[in-house]
C-alpha cells in the first residue's frame, strides 16, 4: 500500500477518541482532537534538497527606501505572523495568528483555531509515485473518515504559492450525530507526498472561505533540507534502525562500511584497495619471527570529548572485548591470534598477556605465530578502541552517542528515521565530508530516492541491476559492477548421519542446479559458484571445482550411500521466523525433491544470530552466506572449516583439513601459503563440506558528486578517501 495510506491512517489516529466518531460539542469550538494527541512513531523522511534561503513567499516584497543617495538601499521585510515553515518537512504557508500549533513534529504540523473551530494539518513524506486522488479518497474514507458518509461537495485544483497546482477535494462527512466540512488539498513533489486537511464543522467552508484562499494560497512546497544541514557538506545515505550490538565494537558482527566504522576506529583500517593502512597507529614494527608487533600511536590522540586517546585505551578495550561475560562471538576469531586472548575468553586468565603497554604511545602486541593476515584482522570492529569507561557504565544505549574514537561522533538520532553524524572534531584528520545522514526509507525504494537526488549511493539488484547495466540507461554511467569477495552456500555436517556418508552430501550437492538458483533467485546478476573462495580471492583457483548439476548422478550417488532406501529426516537450518518463507530455501527444497525424492524440513533461528543459532542447533546442512572481511584465504577456509570454529556453522570436521590450515596460518613464504590453501579448499571440496550456490556481484548507483569513490570487492571503509563536488548540479 502507498505511504499515502500511513499518513490518513495517522491523522485518523490523531483524531481518535474524542473525534470523528463522538458527537461534537455543538459550540464555535468544537473539540474534534484530544489535546493529548499521540507523537506519530513512523515520521516521514526528508529528502536533502536545500530550502531556499529566502522564506518562500513568506516575506513581504521589500520596498526602497528614501535615502539622500542616488542609490536607493533595500529594507528586508519581516517574517508575517502567522508564518510556518517546516524546512524538514518541505512546506511552508502563512496562518491566521489565531491559528495555534498544538502538535508538531520533523514533518508534520497540526494546528487548531479555537475561535472559528478550525483544525489543520499539514504532512510531507516520503512516495515513490503520485497518488489518484480517487485512491486518496479511498484511503481517508477507511481512515481519516471512518464512520461517516463522505459527500464529494467539489472536486478540481487549487493554485498554491509560485503557481504550484495542486488537486483539491471538498468534502462533507455526516454521522448520526454530527456534520463535518472538509478540504483536502495534495501535490506530489520528487518522491514526497505532501497532504493538507482542514476541517470544521458543517458551514465552515463557506464561512472561512476567504481565509482558506490565504492559506493555501500562501502554501509552499519544496524539496526539504534535511535537519537543517548545508546539502554540500552532507553525504546522504540509505540505512536502517540499528541493533544495539552492531554498535558496540565487542559485539558487533557488522563490518567496517557501517555505522560502526564511522564512529569507532582501530589501529589500523583497510582502504578501498583493500590496503591495511595506519589508523590511529601511526606506524609499526614486526619482529624478525612475526610474533611480536609494536605499535607506535599517534601523537595526541583524542577521544570526541577531548580525553586523551592512549596505548592503555587499546588495552581496555581489548580487554573487555575479550572479558568471558560479554560473551562476544567475534572475539576470538579476531583477536585470538594474540597470546592469552583464548585463555581469557574461557575465563582462565584476568588480562591478555600478550598485550603489553610500553607507554602512552607504544604498544607491544605478541601473537602465536608469525601470520601475516594478522593486521587486516585487527581492522575488523572486534579490534576497535572505545571508551570502556563509558562502556561499562550505567547507560545501556551508550552506543547511540558513543565517546568516539572514529572520523564521525552522533549529531542526533530519529529512531526509525535517521541517523546523523557529524564530523569528530579531534579525529587525527578531518573527513573531507562534515555530515553523513543515514536515512531509513521504508515505503521508498531506494532507487527512487537515488533517482530523485535525495540519497548520494544505491545498491541495485534484479532487474534494476540489469538494467542499469544496459549502455543506453540513462544512469549506466554513474553504475559501478564488481565480482565481490561473497559467497553463497550451503554448509555441510559430516558428523551427522545420513551426513556422514559422502555419497549423501555428494548427492545432495550435484541435485542443486546453480544456474537455475541464480536465474531464478538474481536474475542473472550473481554468477553461479562452484569454489569456496570467490574468483576475486587471492588464492582463488579456477581448478578447485565441485562436481556440477546432474540428476541422475545425484540419484547413483544417494543409491550407492549406506541410507539408500532408509535416509533419515534431513533438516535444513536457514536464518528466518517461524512464519518465513525464503525463496532461496524453496528453491533448494524443491531441487532436492524433484532430482533425489527426497524431502527436507527446514528450520529457521533467530537471524539476530544466525551463527550461534545454527551451531548449537546442529542440522544436516546451514544455508549460509559469507562475506571477506580481510582479502586472504584465512579469512574463508580457516574460519569456516577449522573444527571448533566460531563460524564453523556446519560442524564440519577433518583432521587433515585442520593439519593444512593450521599449516598455512604460520607460513611465511606467500607462493606456499596460497599453495596450502588451494590444497585445503580442494580437499573441502572433494569432501563435499560445501554446496557452492553463487558469488554476489555488486551494483552500485554512485552520485557524480561524489569524488573519488571506488567500489571495493569487500565490505571496507571509504569515508576518508572521498570527497563531495560543491559545484555539481544535478
Amino acid at each position: 500500500m502507498k505511504r499515502i495510506l500511513c499518513i490518513v491512517m495517522l491523522l485518523a489516529v490523531l483524531t481518535t477518541g474524542c473525534s470523528l466518531l463522538a458527537k461534537p460539542t455543538p459550540t464555535a469550538t468544537p473539540t474534534l482532537l484530544p489535546t493529548n494527541t499521540p507523537v506519530p512513531t513512523d515520521t516521514p523522511i526528508p529528502t536533502d534538497t536545500p530550502t531556499p534561503t529566502a522564506s518562500p513567499t513568506a516575506t513581504l516584497t521589500p520596498s526602497p527606501t528614501a535615502t539622500n543617495t542616488a542609490t536607493p538601499t533595500i529594507t528586508p521585510s519581516p517574517t508575517p505572523k502567522g508564518f510556518y515553515n517546516s524546512a524538514n518537512g518541505g512546506f511552508s504557508f502563512i496562518s491566521p495568528t489565531s491559528w495555534k500549533i498544538d502538535k508538531e513534529e520533523s514533518s508534520w504540523v497540526q494546528m487548531v483555531d479555537q475561535r472559528s473551530g478550525i483544525f489543520f494539518l499539514a504532512v510531507s513524506s516520503l512516495s515513490g509515485e503520485e497518488q489518484t486522488m480517487e485512491a486518496l479518497l479511498e484511503d481517508l474514507k477507511a481512515g481519516f473518515f471512518a464512520g461517516t458518509t463522505v459527500t464529494v461537495l467539489e472536486e478540481g485544483e487549487i493554485a498554491l504559492a509560485d503557481g504550484a497546482i495542486a488537486s483539491k477535494i471538498d468534502l462533507e462527512a455526516e454521522s448520526a450525530d454530527y456534520t463535518l466540512d472538509s478540504r483536502v488539498v495534495y501535490i506530489h513533489l520528487g518522491s514526497r507526498d505532501y497532504l493538507f486537511i482542514v476541517y470544521g464543522l458543517t458551514g465552515m467552508l463557506n464561512t472561512q472561505s476567504s481565509v482558506l484562499d490565504d492559506v493555501f494560497g500562501s502554501m509552499r512546497v519544496y524539496r526539504p533540507q534535511i535537519y537543517g544541514l548545508n546539502p554540500n557538506e552532507t553525504l546522504y545515505l540509505s540505512g536502517g534502525e540499528p541493533d544495539p550490538m552492531e554498535l558496540d565494537p565487542a559485539l558487533s558482527p557488522a563490518s567496517a562500511v557501517s555505522y560502526i566504522g564511522y564512529l569507532f576506529s582501530g589501529l589500523v583500517r583497510i582502504n578501498p584497495q583493500l590496503q591495511t593502512v595506519p589508523d590511529l597507529a601511526e606506524s609499526w614494527t614486526i619482529s624478525p619471527d612475526g610474533t611480536v608487533y609494536t605499535f607506535k600511536l599517534r601523537d595526541g590522540l583524542k577521544f570526541s570529548n577531548g580525553d586523551p586517546l592512549t596505548a592503555q585505551d587499546v588495552k581496555d578495550s581489548w580487554e573487555r572485548t575479550t572479558d568471558p561475560k560479554l560473551k562476544s562471538t567475534t572475539a576470538k576469531t579476531y583477536l585470538g591470534d594474540i597470546v592469552g586472548v583464548k585463555e581469557k575468553i574461557a575465563g582462565d586468565a584476568d588480562e591478555i598477556s600478550g598485550v603489553k603497554v610500553i607507554d602512552d604511545l607504544t604498544l607491544e602486541v605478541t601473537i602465536d605465530g608469525p601470520k601475516p593476515y594478522f593486521l587486516a584482522k585487527i581492522a575488523y570492529p572486534t579490534g576497535y578502541v572505545y571508551d570502556v569507561e563509558q562502556a561499562n557504565g550505567s547507560d545501556d544505549n551508550w552506543m547511540f552517542n558513543p565517546n568516539s574514537s572514529g572520523p564521525y561522533v552522533v549529531k542526533e538520532h530519529i529512531e526509525r528515521e535517521a541517523f546523523v553524524f557529524e564530523r569528530n572534531e579531534n579525529f587525527y584528520t578531518l573527513p573531507p565530508v562534515k555530515y553523513v545522514v543515514f536515512l531509513a526509507s521504508s515505503g521508498v525504494s531506494r532507487l527512487s530516492l537515488y533517482k530523485d537526488g535525495v540519497i548520494d549511493l544505491v545498491y541495485l539488484g534484479g532487474e534494476d541491476a540489469l538494467q542499469a547495466r544496459k549502455a543506453d540507461d540513462p544512469l549506466h554511467s554513474q553504475l559501478q559492477t564488481v565480482t565481490s569477495l561473497c559467497t553463497d552456500m550451503v554448509q555441510m555436517n559430516n558428523t551427522l548421519p545420513p551426513f556422514d556418508d559422502p555419497n549423501v552430501r555428494l548427492a545432495f550437492a550435484r541435485a542443486v542446479d546453480r544456474d537455475g538458483f541464480v536465474e531464478t533467485l538474481t536474475q542473472n546478476v550473481d554468477i553461479p559458484a562452484l569454489s569456496i573462495l570467490p574468483p576475486a580471492m587471492p588464492g582463488f583457483s579456477p581448478d578447485n571445482v565441485i562436481a556440477g548439476f546432474d540428476a541422475a548422478a545425484a540419484k547413483e550417488a544417494l543409491a550407492a550411500s549406506q541410507y539408500a532406501g532408509n535416509l533419515p529426516e534431513v533438516v535444513l537450518t536457514a536464518s528466518g521466523y517461524g512464519d518465513s518463507n525464503r525463496d532461496d530455501v524453496n528453491a533448494l527444497v524443491k531441487m532436492w525433491q524433484d532430482n533425489l525424492g527426497v524431502k527436507v524440513k527446514v528450520v529457521y533461528v533467530d537471524p539476530t544470530n544466525l551463527t550461534e543459532a545454527a551451531r548449537e542447533q546442529n542440522a544436516h546442512m546451514v544455508v549460509y552466506g559469507w562475506c571477506a572481511d580481510y582479502p586472504d584465504p584465512e579469512n574463508f577456509l580457516d574460519i569456516l572449516y577449522h573444527t571448533g570454529s566460531d563460524f564453523n556453522v556446519g560442524n564440519y570436521t577433518n583432521p587433515a583439513v585442520d593439519a593444512l590450515l593450521e599449516q598455512a596460518r604460520t607460513e611465511v613464504d606467500p607462493a606456499a601459503r596460497i599453495q596450502l590453501y588451494q590444497q585445503a579448499e580442494a580437499m573441502l571440496l572433494g569432501d563435499v563440506a560445501v554446496i557452492p550456490l553463487a558469488n554476489g556481484v555488486t551494483d552500485v548507483l554512485v552520485s557524480p558528486r561524489l569524488i573519488g569513490y571506488i567500489q571495493p570487492p569487500m565490505h571496507s571503509s571509504f569515508i576518508l578517501w572521498i570527497s563531495l563536488d560543491e559545484n555539481y548540479m544535478p
